[in-house]
C-alpha cells in the first residue's frame, strides 16, 4: 500500500505513507525524511493476538510552520489476517481524505 499527498497552502509537505503487505512494516516521509511507525523488528508486525476487529491507531504531526495532524486506523481481519486485503483509513485534519481496502 503507497498514499501520496501533497499538503498546505503556503508551505508544501509531501507526504508518502506505505506499508510493505510481506513484511508488514508501515512507514511514512515527509519530504523524503522516512519515518518508521511499525518495524519489521517489532514481534507485534508479524503476530498479533487480538480477539477484537478493533483497529491499530498510528497519529503523527508534518509540517513546520504550517502543521497538519495525521491519523491513520488500520484494521486486519482477525482469521488469517495477513493473507487477506486490509482497511486504511486516513484522516488528515481530522477529516477523512482516503480510504483504501487492500494489501
Amino acid at each position: 500500500m503507497k498514499l501520496r499527498f501533497t499538503l498546505g497552502n503556503d508551505e508544501k509537505t509531501e507526504l508518502e505513507i506505505n506499508r510493505n503487505p510481506i513484511t508488514g512494516s508501515f512507514t511514512y516521509s515527509e519530504n523524503g525524511k522516512l519515518f518508521v511507525l511499525k518495524s519489521l523488528a517489532d514481534p507485534d508486525t508479524h503476530i498479533a493476538f487480538r480477539t477484537k476487529n478493533d483497529p491499530f491507531e498510528y497519529q503523527f504531526d508534518v509540517g513546520n510552520e504550517e502543521k497538519h495532524s495525521i491519523r491513520i486506523l488500520h484494521t486486519i481481519p482477525l482469521l488469517l489476517g495477513g493473507f487477506r486485503k486490509q482497511k486504511y483509513q486516513v484522516y488528515i485534519n481530522d477529516t477523512l481524505t482516503e480510504e483504501y481496502y487492500g494489501y
